[in-house]
């Protein structure tokens, strides 16, 4: 079974660093794969969980959006919407 951080690095490359054609079909490739592979989608599952609960932890206060902002912009915030996005959390 996959660990959290290797669903992240069996995504092809970061969507930003490729054309907008590309980052469709990199999207594509990963909502299939997350579809299809069941190891592939509870280490994406535990991912996005884990991501959630650590925005949950910095915002819990209701003063720290600034810390959740900053998470969401780093490159896990990125992986974390990508995969979140595939996994269907945003539909």
């Amino acid at each position: 079974m996959q660990r959290p951080e290797q669903a992240a690095a069996d995504a092809p490359a970061e969507p930003a660093a490729q054309p907008p054609g590309k980052r469709q079909q990199t999207f594509d490739e990963i909502r299939r794969k997350y579809q299809r592979d069941a190891d592939f989608r509870a280490a994406v599952d535990r991912y996005v969980a884990d991501f959630e609960k650590l925005l949950a932890d910095v915002t819990k206060n209701g003063r720290e959006w600034a810390a959740g902002s900053a998470y969401l912009s780093s490159d896990t915030g990125k992986v974390y919407t990508m995969l979140a996005h595939a996994a269907g959390r945003f539909d």
